[in-house]
């Protein structure tokens, strides 16, 4: 068993809880509900962390995407695709490309967390304080915002070639593969 450890504080943290923090301890304080949970507590810091991530991957994301556009811009016309002609799939750097796929998953990831997270947290906010007619009335919209957030429909498919639906026309050699320029 482990006897000894260091806790790490996380500094500049998300805020987002503690508007909620505080409108509990006011509460409790003036004697309309208890302490809220451990389990409120621990759901309040988790989500503070996973908000805290958003802005750090989305950073991430924007420095691929601006690195994959002078790639592009960079990019003959062997590369370019038209009805009549299929182009060259575009050689990009396979670190950069694998990061960038990495980031833009790790975005929808959180995203979905957080809006499970901040369900489960107003869900129990609401259980915890007894206001069970404003739990009722939030279960409509938080399924429709999960709903909007990420649907596995919506995922990159690499089987049938689409983003969101978008059909992608890929450069194909003869065995299916993207071709590549020379």
């Amino acid at each position: 068993m482990q006897e000894k450890w260091i806790d790490i504080a996380l500094l500049g943290s998300d805020q987002w809880c503690h508007p909620i923090w505080t409108a509990i301890n006011q509460a409790v304080a003036e004697g309309r509900t208890t302490n809220p949970s451990r389990e409120f507590n621990e759901l309040c810091l988790n989500l503070m962390l996973r908000r805290s991530l958003l802005p750090r991957i989305s950073g991430h994301i924007n420095k691929g995407v601006r690195s994959l556009g002078v790639a592009v811009s960079k990019s003959g016309e062997s590369h370019i695709s038209t009805p009549s002609k299929q182009g060259n799939a575009l050689v990009w750097d396979q670190e950069s490309l694998l990061d960038l796929v990495l980031n833009i998953d790790s975005l929808l990831f959180e995203l979905q967390s957080c809006v499970d997270l901040g369900d489960t947290l107003l869900t129990l906010a609401y259980k915890e304080t007894g206001n069970t007619s404003t739990l009722k009335a939030l279960e409509r919209p938080t399924r429709r915002l999960k709903e909007s957030v990420y649907s596995p429909s919506r995922a990159v498919s690499t089987g049938s070639g689409t983003i969101r639906g978008s059909p992608i026309d890929l450069p194909q050699g003869e065995r299916g593969e993207p071709r590549r320029s020379e």
